[in-house]
């Protein structure tokens, strides 16, 4: 019996850890004041290449595109190390409009206009032939690709080169 109210105790106690928790998230989302500086983000906000397009031709704001694959090593390196950071993540999502785009998918997408798939985009427009690729693309259009992956401190160094090189 003492077992039995032991293990109930506990579950009792996770579940009001865990209600707890969930308050605490809400209420830190309710007080989110977009105007602090120094607010700190948990992740990159990832887009669709459409929505970038549009938010980024009404706020004069440059798109970031990861261009990846599954089977690609140093991509997911990428996102472990670089996109995972801190300072990359308030960057990003201060000064650019950043994508994701799987290389090798067939999906249908949106670019200036006319339907491609991902792979087509990324290889005959982007000109892309290696992994990871970040493309950059100015409002006014300029494209720049760097392939290759990026520690935090050159992929910052390399975004806010092409930012201030492309106003």
């Amino acid at each position: 019996m003492k077992k039995i109210s032991l293990i109930l105790s506990f579950f009792a106690f996770m579940l009001y850890t865990n209600l707890s928790m969930a308050q605490s998230d809400e209420l830190l989302a309710s007080n989110d004041n977009s105007n602090n500086e120094y607010k700190i983000e948990s992740k990159i906000k990832w887009i669709s290449l459409e929505d970038a397009e549009q938010l980024s031709q009404k706020h004069k704001k440059p798109i970031f595109i990861d261009t990846y694959t599954s089977w690609c090593h140093w991509c997911k390196v990428m996102d472990k190390k670089t996109f995972s950071q801190a300072e990359v993540i308030n960057y990003v999502n201060k000064n650019y409009y950043a994508v994701k785009l799987d290389a090798d998918s067939y999906a249908k997408i949106k670019f200036k206009g006319k339907t491609t798939t991902n792979r087509n985009l990324v290889r005959s427009t982007f000109k892309v032939t290696g992994y990871p690729t970040i493309v950059m693309i100015s409002p006014s259009g300029k494209i720049s690709a760097q392939a290759g992956y990026r520690p935090p401190a050159s992929f910052l160094t390399m975004l806010r080169n092409f930012k201030m090189n492309n106003k």
